[in-house]
C-alpha cells in the first residue's frame, strides 16, 4: 500500500530512493515486483541495520532531486499530497509539511493532527514535534548543511526538524495529506521510550536555544536528571498554550495506563 500510494501521486517524485536498513520481511523483493507501476525510476539501496537515521541520511546522499520527502513503511500518501506542496517549494520555502492523519495497525483512523502553523515555528517546536516525517518535504542542500538526522535512539526526526525552523521558515499546506499507521511497539505505545525520546528533543532544544530556557529551568535540569521528565513535561505545555495542553495531559494519562512492552 505504501508503494501504490506512490503511484498514485497526481505530481509523480522524479525518483524514489528505497533503503532496505537490513529487514528481514523481503522488502526490496517487494518494490522490485512494483518497478513496472512507478511513475519514477528506483534505486534501491541495501545496508546493515543500523537504525531509521542512518537510512533516511543514506537516501539523502544518493538522491539527485533537489527536494526530500519522505515515507516509512506502511504509512500512505494521499493523491494530492506532492501536486499541493509544490507550489510552496517554487515560491522559496525550504522546509514544507502538511496535516496528518494517525491510523490503527488495521487501518482504522484514530486521530487526526491539524495544528501546523506558517513561518518561524522554532520556539514552537521546543513544546513538542509539530510534523510527521511522512509529510514533509525538505530542500536537499539545507538537510545537508544541517547534518541530517542526528543518531539519536529515539526522537531523530523531531531533533531534525527543530534544526531545520531554527533555519528557516515552514511552509504549510493545511489538509490531512498523509496517513501515519501506529504500532503496538512503537514509541507512543511504549511509556519509557517516549519518556526518553523527551528528555533527549528537550536536550536537543536546549542545545539549540539556549536563550528560550530561563536560569530555573537550567537549574533544575541541571541539579535534579530525576525531575527532568515533570521539567520537561511543565516546559512543553507552557508552551503550547492551554488548549493544546489539556489535550496534551490527557494522552499522556491515557500513555500511562499502557503496560510497557
Amino acid at each position: 500500500m505504501t508503494l501504490l500510494s506512490v503511484c498514485q501521486q497526481l505530481r509523480p517524485p522524479d525518483e524514489l530512493v528505497l533503503v532496505d536498513d537490513g529487514s528481514t520481511d523481503a522488502t526490496a523483493e517487494v518494490a522490485e515486483r512494483f518497478r513496472p507501476l512507478l511513475p519514477c525510476p528506483l534505486r534501491i539501496i541495501r545496508t546493515e541495520r543500523q537504525g531509521p537515521s542512518h537510512a533516511c541520511n543514506t537516501a539523502i546522499k544518493v538522491a539527485k532531486g533537489n527536494f526530500i520527502a519522505f515515507l516509512g513503511a506502511d504509512d500512505l500518501w494521499l493523491p494530492e499530497k506532492l501536486l499541493l506542496q509544490e507550489p510552496l517549494l517554487k515560491a522559496g520555502y525550504r522546509f514544507v509539511a502538511t496535516d496528518f492523519a494517525v491510523m490503527s495497525e488495521i487501518g482504522e483512523l484514530a486521530f487526526v493532527k491539524c495544528r501546523l502553523r506558517y513561518g518561524r515555528v522554532a520556539r514552537r517546536m521546543l513544546g513538542a514535534s509539530l510534523c510527521a516525517g511522512q509529510t514533509v518535504v525538505v530542500e536537499r542542500r539545507l538537510l545537508l548543511d544541517v547534518g541530517g538526522f542526528p543518531n539519536l535512539p529515539v526522537g531523530e526526526d523531531h531533533a531534525l526538524w527543530m534544526r531545520l525552523a531554527k533555519r528557516t521558515r515552514l511552509g504549510v499546506v493545511p489538509r490531512i495529506l498523509a496517513l501515519v499507521r501506529q504500532r503496538k511497539g512503537s514509541l507512543s505505545w511504549n511509556p519509557k521510550r517516549a519518556i526518553e525520546g523527551m528528555i533527549m528533543q528537550m536536550e536537543e532544544a536546549i542545545r539549540l536555544m539556549p536563550g528560550e530556557f530561563g536560569p530555573l529551568f537550567q537549574t533544575a535540569w541541571r541539579l535534579a536528571p530525576r525531575l527532568r521528565p515533570l521539567v520537561c513535561a511543565l516546559k512543553r505545555l507552557h508552551l503550547c498554550g492551554p488548549a493544546e495542553s489539556r489535550r496534551r495531559i490527557i494522552s499522556w494519562l491515557k500513555l500511562l495506563r499502557r503496560k510497557t512492552p
